[in-house]
């Protein structure tokens, strides 16, 4: 690979990751915000100086096509220019939106999660075009800007464009992603005392992400409650009465922290309050499901159940958890399984956006065309993987997987504190999914 095509790609990167494209209130032609639009506008006048032809749909999907045939038969990349939320910057390494590259790596975030696949799948395509490879079918990358919430870019695509004959996402892991979990995210609301001490909890910001940090807020009329608050690690008194808590946990349990501090603070006066605190820890917190009965594995991974937000509303307490279950069990026993559990405890709970597992053939001609590309591209020849996340692929279970961008024997530092990615792996990228591309699209 030339070195300055490379070099190329990590100074347009690294200005990609200075923007903030965190999902953000909506405005006047951009849907998910500024931040997304920024990205999208960056990448776009990009594109078009590769000679590539790029269009928007509704402000929510950049499609750009390696030339101007219109085909129904074409091979999409499917990826995502949106990020999620930082928590906690002061602890990373290197700023999270700057991009700077310290010990071979390049950190901030969006470097794997998915901004440097994204621009790697471009600068693929920009070698392709500079050989003058002529593809048999038409070839589309496709990046959402709301993949980290909800999927509604995709969703938006699928209503109004073509299916393709196959494609790929790269945002798990190789050599292929063959089985993905169900998702089956869901809140539960339990009850509070009208008049109870504790008046804010807020902790967590996305509904698939643990929380390392949040806070709540007290009104004490007795001091004796001070005693229970020892053990955190600030206190901030905010008004006649009032105190303002902040918890920091490195390994991402404030959650469970913070129901532990409210279970000491509250008083016997406050039964209501910690009875749903209580169900909260021992029903909730239980990350195998095995105190709801709803546990289940199969030969690929086990149910998992992550409560991500704890807040309060008008009428009390809300739990959102992230419920992943095995690709082989079906969503409509699943959520069978789950409403049995929510009677029998008396829990009152809404599901949303349930996303159904995927489960692919291994023997899918195209998979086996992307293993062949990825061992004789690396050397490498390691099995297919099953993952408990979520991607594209949902959106065509049938057509599209998941292939990269992380090797098996690197860390996954997506969504997490100094998330980076090792510039060998990213040179990588360039290649495999170069050679990705021109064998799908033959």
């Amino acid at each position: 690979m030339e070195h300055s095509l490379f070099d190329d790609y990590l100074n347009q990167l690294k200005q990609l990751i200075q923007m903030d494209s965190v999902k953000s209130k909506p405005q006047q032609d951009a849907p998910y915000g500024e931040g997304v639009k920024e990205a999208f506008s960056f990448v776009r006048k990009l594109a078009e100086s590769f000679g590539f032809h790029v269009h928007e749909l509704d402000q929510k999907v950049l499609m750009i096509d390696y030339d101007t045939r219109q085909s129904e038969e074409y091979i999409g990349i499917f990826s995502h220019i949106d990020v999620v939320t930082v928590d906690g910057a002061d602890r990373w390494i290197q700023p999270p939106f700057s991009g700077e590259i310290q010990d071979g790596r390049m950190y901030g975030r969006g470097t794997l999660d998915n901004k440097g696949p994204t621009l790697a799948v471009l600068y693929a395509m920009k070698r392709l075009k500079d050989q003058g490879f002529n593809p048999q079918k038409g070839i589309r990358l496709v990046i959402g800007g709301d993949e980290e919430s909800g999927m509604d870019c995709l969703a938006t695509y699928k209503q109004h464009m073509p299916a393709p004959v196959f494609g790929f996402t790269p945002d798990a892991y190789f050599p292929v992603t063959i089985k993905e979990q169900g998702i089956m995210p869901f809140e539960v609301k339990l009850p509070i005392r009208g008049d109870s001490c504790l008046q804010v909890v807020s902790v967590g910001f996305s509904k698939n992400v643990k929380p390392q940090s949040g806070s709540y807020t007290l009104g004490i009329d007795d001091m004796k409650m001070m005693e229970g608050l020892h053990a955190v690690q600030k206190v901030e008194e905010i008004g006649s009465g009032q105190v303002k808590v902040d918890v920091l946990e490195e390994d991402s349990e404030a959650i469970a922290s913070i129901v532990d501090h409210l279970l000491t603070i509250c008083g016997d006066a406050e039964q209501e309050t910690k009875y749903s605190l209580m169900r909260i820890k021992t029903l909730l917190l239980d990350e195998s499901g095995k105190a709801l009965g709803i546990n289940c594995e199969d030969d690929d991974g086990k149910l998992s159940m992550k409560a991500t937000r704890l807040y309060t509303e008008e009428d009390g307490l809300t739990v959102t958890l992230d419920l992943r279950y095995p690709a082989s069990l079906q969503e409509e026993v699943m959520a069978e399984k789950l409403a049995t559990a929510m009677k029998q405890y008396a829990l009152t709970y809404q599901l949303d956006q349930a996303k159904a597992p995927v489960n692919f053939d291994v023997d899918h001609p195209m998979i086996k065309k992307l293993l062949t590309v990825y061992e004789e591209c690396t050397g490498r020849n390691e099995n297919p993987k099953a993952i408990s996340g979520g991607t594209y692929a949902r959106i065509y279970p049938d057509r599209v997987i998941a292939f990269g961008a992380v090797y098996p024997d690197e860390p996954v530092t997506a969504h997490q504190t100094n998330e980076n990615v090792p510039l060998y792996m990213m040179k990588d990228w360039l290649v495999i999914y170069e050679e990705a591309i021109r064998s799908l699209s033959q």
